[in-house]
C-alpha cells in the first residue's frame, strides 16, 4: 500500500555558469502534472523563495530544467524543486547548490564595420557595425557593455581611441573633408573583457573636391585705351561638378568675403577671363567648385598676379 501524496522530485543538480545557474531534475510521473516550482535561497537550510513563472503560469516552469540568469559572479545559491499537479503541490526536494562563475571570456570581435559621410556635414562620418553573437571561444555570448572605436590616418596605424558607444553606431566628428580615415572596433563585456579588434575599414569623408593647380596670366595691350586681361585657369575637380566660381580681391591674404568680387558667370569651363582689371594693380584670385547637389568646395589658396601699366 502507498500513502497519499505527491512524490518529491529527485535527481536535483545545479551547474554554475557565467551570470547564471542551470538547475535540472528528473521528470515527474504524477498524474495531472502541471509543472514544477523552483525555490531559491542563499542558504541551504532556510529562506527559500519561489521563482516567478516565466511562462505566465502559477508555477515556475513546465520543463525539467530552469536557468536562473542575471546573477552576480561569485555568488552561491541553493535550490529546491516541487511538483505541481491538479491535486496540489508536493513537498520541496533535497537541495542542490552552485556558485556563479566569474566571466573571464572575451566576446568575439564586431563584424561588418561600415560607414558613410554624414548628410550635410563633410567633417563627420557615421559608423555602424554588427555586434558579436558569441564569445571569442564560440560559447554563448555573456553580455556586452560598450564598444571602443579606434581611428588612424593610415591603414598601418597607429590607431588611437576616439570614442565609445553603447550601441552599434558612432558619429565621428571634427574630421577633414575629402580625407580617408581607417577604423577598428573593439567590444567590451560587463566584466571589462575586451574582444579582438574588427578588421580595418577605410572610410572617406564627404565634400566637394577643390580645384587644383590654379594658374594666372596677365596681358596688357600697348594701346592705353584697351583694357588689360587676367586669365585664370585650373585643373578640374573630381566628381559631378556643376560649375566653378572665381573671385578676386586687392587685399593681400584676405579671407573676408566682403573683400572679394565675383568674376564672370559661373560655368563648367576650367578657365575664366577677367577684363575688368586696372593697370598697375596687384590682384589675388581664388576658385571653388559647386557640384550637382549644390555643395561647395573650399576656396583654393590665393594666387597673385601683377597687371602691368
Amino acid at each position: 500500500a502507498k500513502t497519499a501524496g505527491i512524490d518529491v522530485p529527485t535527481g536535483i543538480s545545479a551547474a554554475g555558469d557565467i551570470r547564471q545557474i542551470t538547475v535540472s531534475w528528473d521528470a515527474s510521473t504524477e498524474e495531472g502534472l502541471f509543472g514544477y516550482n523552483v525555490y531559491r535561497s542563499t542558504r541551504s537550510d532556510q529562506d527559500y523563495a519561489r521563482q516567478t513563472g516565466v511562462e505566465g503560469t502559477s508555477y515556475t516552469t513546465g520543463q525539467t530544467a530552469y536557468i536562473d540568469s542575471g546573477l552576480t559572479s561569485g555568488a552561491t545559491f541553493f535550490y529546491r524543486i516541487s511538483v505541481v499537479t491538479s491535486a496540489g503541490e508536493s513537498d520541496q526536494s533535497a537541495f542542490a547548490g552552485s556558485t556563479v562563475d566569474s566571466d573571464t571570456r572575451a566576446p568575439a570581435a564586431p563584424t561588418f564595420v561600415d560607414g558613410e559621410p554624414a548628410t550635410g556635414d563633410p567633417e563627420q562620418l557615421s559608423l555602424t557595425w554588427k555586434q558579436p553573437t558569441t564569445d571569442l571561444n564560440g560559447a554563448t555570448l555573456t553580455g556586452l557593455s560598450s564598444y571602443l572605436i579606434y581611428r588612424a590616418p593610415d591603414s598601418a596605424g597607429p590607431f588611437e581611441l576616439v570614442g565609445t558607444s553603447t550601441t552599434t553606431a558612432f558619429a565621428d566628428t571634427g574630421l577633414t573633408a575629402l580625407k580617408t580615415y581607417y577604423y577598428q572596433i573593439e567590444a567590451s563585456d560587463q566584466e571589462g573583457n575586451l574582444s579582438n579588434r574588427s578588421t580595418t575599414v577605410a572610410l572617406t569623408t564627404g565634400g566637394v573636391d577643390i580645384p587644383s593647380n590654379v594658374r594666372l596670366s596677365s596681358s596688357t595691350p600697348s594701346n592705353i585705351a584697351e583694357a588689360p586681361t587676367v586669365t585664370v585657369s585650373w585643373d578640374a575637380s573630381a566628381g559631378a561638378i556643376l560649375d566653378y566660381e572665381v573671385q578676386r580681391t586687392t587685399v593681400a591674404g584676405s579671407s573676408t568675403d566682403s573683400d572679394f568680387t565675383t568674376i564672370g558667370t559661373n560655368t563648367l569651363d576650367t578657365f575664366r577671363d577677367d577684363n575688368t582689371v586696372s593697370r598697375g594693380t596687384t590682384y589675388y584670385y581664388r576658385v571653388r567648385a559647386r557640384d550637382v547637389d549644390d555643395r561647395l568646395s573650399d576656396w583654393t589658396a590665393l594666387q597673385t598676379v601683377d597687371v602691368k601699366n
